[in-house]
Formats: structure tokens, C-alpha cells, sequence
């Protein structure tokens, strides 16, 4: 396989080596991700997370490591943190 080149800024190329990207069909800047998409999402990172022993507090949007509104504004990032540390108890 070859790296990725999904995420940018100054420590880009190391996530691009090292990390699991996700991308979710839409803008969240536009409008909400349904329901569906996360939980899909949740589930998923989960499964990631317990699999690769990935600590809860490694998961990352790319608005955390880029200057990128990626995944928007809408994105229900506290929903997200909630339901993988409960997961994670």
C-alpha cells in the first residue's frame, strides 16, 4: 500500500504515514452528516480504536492537525467524544 496524502499542515506527512483517515460523504459546513453516517462512523472508529489499541484521546478530527474546517462546523464532535468514552469505560 501506498501513504495517503489526506491530511495537511505541519505534521501532515506523518499522519499520512501513521494514521487511519475516515472521510464522510458531504460538507459539514453545509449541513449535518445524518444519522447514519455517524453512527456508522462511531462504530467504526471504535472497532479501529480496539483493534489497533488506539487511546481515545488519538482520535482527531483533521481541523485538529490542519488549518481546515474539515469536518465542518456542523459535525457533531461532542456526540462523537461522548459515545467513545463511554465505549471506551
Amino acid at each position: 500500500q501506498l501513504p495517503g496524502a489526506h491530511a495537511a499542515g505541519p505534521h501532515g506527512d506523518a499522519y499520512n504515514l501513521h494514521a487511519i483517515s475516515i472521510c464522510l460523504v458531504g460538507d459539514g459546513n453545509r449541513r449535518p452528516f445524518t444519522g447514519t453516517q455517524i453512527s456508522q462512523l462511531t462504530t467504526l472508529v471504535e472497532s479501529l480504536r480496539r483493534e489497533f489499541n488506539i487511546p481515545t484521546d488519538r482520535v482527531v478530527l483533521h481541523s485538529q492537525i490542519a488549518e481546515v474546517q474539515d469536518p465542518g462546523r456542523l459535525f457533531p464532535v461532542e456526540t462523537l467524544r461522548h459515545t467513545l468514552a463511554a465505549a471506551a469505560n
